[in-house]
C-alpha cells in the first residue's frame, strides 16, 4: 500500500508541474511540491549522498515564489 502512495504522489506532481509551467500558476506549483514532499521524507532517512534527493521539492516551492511574484507585478 505505502508503494502505490509512493508512485501515486510522483505520478500526480509531474503533471501539476507541467500544468505550473504552462499556465505559470503558483498554485500548480504548490501542489507539485506538496505532492512530492511525501515520497522526499523517503529518501531523507537514506544514508549518503541519497538523502540530497530530499531537497527536490524546494524546486517546486521556488517556481511557485517566481511565478507569484511575476503575477504581483503585473498587477
Amino acid at each position: 500500500m505505502g508503494v502505490l502512495i509512493f508512485w501515486a504522489c510522483l505520478a500526480a506532481s509531474i503533471p501539476a508541474l507541467l500544468t505550473g509551467f504552462l499556465k505559470r500558476s503558483p498554485l500548480a506549483f504548490s501542489v507539485s511540491g506538496i505532492l512530492l514532499l511525501l515520497p522526499c521524507l523517503y529518501f531523507a532517512g537514506a544514508e549518503n549522498w541519497v538523502r540530497f534527493l530530499s531537497i527536490i521539492p524546494a524546486i517546486p516551492f521556488g517556481l511557485a515564489f517566481w511565478a507569484w511574484k511575476a503575477q504581483e507585478g503585473l498587477n
